[in-house]
């Protein structure tokens, strides 16, 4: 019955089911390995695993001791050559690894009948049919067939990396590093994952002596479920387990649903970003169908059939008491809280910076000190101004001297007017100096504190023109600023109270909304907010403009502080506000956000 069910299948239904994972038989390897088994013995002596033992030592040794390294080398390898580098490698270790399962096969006496080319992902490596191993009586033995392509790896990647730690940077030394990570990374994150039906897989099914695995711990999983939230008392579909193994099955069972899923979603989404938008939509429907909505329809289907089964008792009661405050809480508009990036301002604050680059000669005040205007904060010298002041000193002087000579002189006085030209040109030039001279006599503009004061300024230590030093922040009145995303700025009400975290938590502070923006924020200036705040705000750098911009449309809500008698949260600090928002449908917000998504990008 389930052969004609299989051969019903549709190539399209096929395909939905295997496009993670198939095979294309090439040849019978049997009289290969044969002829190979001696040699393959040989390999794996006593003698050479202890030669295996003592290069993965080696290895690890030189790992542990140069691990920043090795690490910092995969950035050289972010490229086209780097990804060829690695797919050849992933062929050979894969051959490799496929070898290893078809030799132990053929060490325990059984047949395999095809090698040939899996598809992982349209990716092309090796596979070795040794489906006859499921017919040996010895869970050992198919453990080992199981572990062989693992231990074929390692070995590579142990003799690849005491290779890499004996090797200079070169052409030797970048094969090793490469067959080393793919190696290790291949056999602990892809063929030790029992979620896929790899060797890990096939692995744990013989270690808890369960045969189909993941069918028998999904019928397992459905089973409990179903007792557990409908009461239905039912036999159990595997007989003699334990409460352990139960937990187990349990949980092994959604690690594999949850695995599966979003290891598909992500494929799907890096075919839609990466290569072609209408086949990663298309990949995406069919995983939100095979993996959430067949399920479902499957299940409900099923549960009809048991209707007679299910009985009024209490876990059905609570079961549906709970379903129905979900959807209720769901589908209906209530008063919800969300959450928004702020910081914590001053009301009035100065940014110290510099208007031209020059050395620091005297600096008068600290961090933390409280400034008047006009005071003087620091004091910077800038030889070139200095040099080019004296010159048009020296220039004025003179122009005003050969102007006095020419008008001693009644054949010369046709000169004066365009001596005079040059002279008030110079004056005007020398006046515009000495003002830049006067702007390095930096002077606090607001009464307020030194709050922020580049640690690395010092007398004798040099600046650059327009570099921010320090920041003055009046300490008398304040605000919070938050930033809200455009999905939510419609919810967001003026006059809302809200509730201000500082990231150092180092208290709270009640707010209320007194300003929302109806002009998106596209930028926001460092004088504005600080240094330190901007690092806590979805914002990039823009090199053209030299600003901070943030990375996605984001509206911004001014919010006037209610503050405590003991206040203990800093100026300047940054954290986050939560905000009372209008009555909104979690439904119609989802649908309302995936709409948009579809608007956004249906222009492909």
């Amino acid at each position: 019955m389930e052969m004609a069910q299989k051969k019903k299948k549709s190539p399209l239904t096929w395909l939905v089911q295997h496009y993670l994972y198939f095979r294309i038989p090439l040849f019978h390897p049997d009289p290969f390995l044969e002829r190979m088994l001696p040699k393959a013995r040989m390999l794996a002596s006593p003698a050479a695993k202890t030669i295996y033992g003592l290069f993965a030592l080696m290895g690890l040794y030189f790992l542990t001791q140069r691990f920043e390294s090795y690490v910092s080398t995969f950035s050289n390898f972010f490229n086209l050559k780097g990804l060829i580098a690695f797919s050849a490698v992933i062929v050979v270790l894969k051959a490799a690894h496929e070898l290893g399962h078809a030799f132990v096969a053929k060490h325990y006496g059984l047949r395999v009948p095809t090698m040939g080319i899996a598809l992982m992902v349209f990716f092309p490596v090796a596979y070795s049919d040794v489906t006859d191993a499921w017919r040996m009586q010895s869970r050992y033995q198919r453990v080992q067939i199981a572990l062989a392509g693992i231990k074929v790896e390692l070995v590579i990647g142990a003799l690849a990396l005491a290779c890499w730690g004996v090797t200079q940077p070169g052409i030797v030394n970048s094969i090793c590093f490469i067959l080393s990570s793919t190696s290790l990374v291949s056999s602990v994150l892809v063929n030790l994952n029992p979620a896929m039906r790899y060797d890990g897989y096939y692995i744990l099914s013989d270690l808890w002596r369960i045969d189909n695995l993941s069918e028998q711990a999904g019928l397992f999983t459905k089973w409990y479920l179903k007792r557990i939230l409908l009461g239905m008392n039912t036999p159990s579909p595997i007989k003699k387990i334990s409460a352990r193994r139960q937990w187990q099955m349990v949980v092994y069972s959604f690690f594999a649903w949850h695995y599966r899923f979003f290891l598909y979603l992500g494929i799907a989404v890096l075919v839609y970003y990466k290569f072609t938008k209408p086949i990663g939509i298309t990949l995406f429907i069919l995983e939100i169908a095979t993996f959430i909505v067949h399920p479902i329809f499957i299940e409900m289907n099923t549960l009809r059939k048991e209707k007679h089964l299910i009985k009024l008792n209490k876990r059905l009661f609570m079961t549906s008491i709970v379903l129905l405050l979900l959807f209720g809480w769901t589908m209906f508009s209530f008063p919800r809280v969300t959450s928004a990036p702020a910081v914590y301002l001053p009301e009035h604050s100065q940014m110290v910076y510099t208007h031209e680059g020059g050395q620091v000669t005297d600096i008068y005040k600290k961090r933390g000190e409280l400034v008047l205007p006009g005071d003087t904060l620091m004091r910077i010298e800038s030889q070139t101004l200095n040099n080019d002041i004296d010159f048009l000193r020296i220039s004025v002087k003179h122009l005003r001297h050969t102007i006095n000579n020419l008008k001693g002189n009644p054949e010369n006085l046709g000169l004066v007017p365009e001596i005079e030209k040059q002279l008030a040109s110079s004056e005007e030039e020398l006046a515009g100096l000495m003002e830049k001279k006067e702007q390095l006599v930096i002077k606090a503009k607001i009464t307020g504190v030194l709050a922020e004061l580049d640690d690395l300024l010092q007398p004798g230590c040099y600046v650059k023109r327009n570099q921010v030093l320090g920041r003055i922040v009046g300490y008398k009145k304040a605000r919070i600023d938050a930033f809200v995303s455009e999905k939510e700025i419609r919810y967001i009400l003026q006059g809302g109270e809200v509730v201000f975290c500082p990231k150092d938590h180092s208290g709270r502070i009640s707010g209320k909304i007194e300003r929302i923006n109806p002009i998106r924020e596209q930028y926001v200036e460092i004088q504005d907010i600080g240094t330190v705040a901007a690092k806590a705000l979805p914002l990039v750098k823009d090199d053209l403009s030299d600003r901070m911009t943030f990375v996605e449309s984001y509206y911004k809500v001014q919010i006037t502080p209610i503050l405590p008698q003991d206040n203990k949260v800093r100026l300047g600090t940054s954290g986050h506000v939560w905000l009372h928002t209008a009555k909104q449908s979690l439904a119609l917000k989802l649908f309302q956000n995936v709409y948009a998504l579809f608007i956004r990008e249906s222009g492909f």
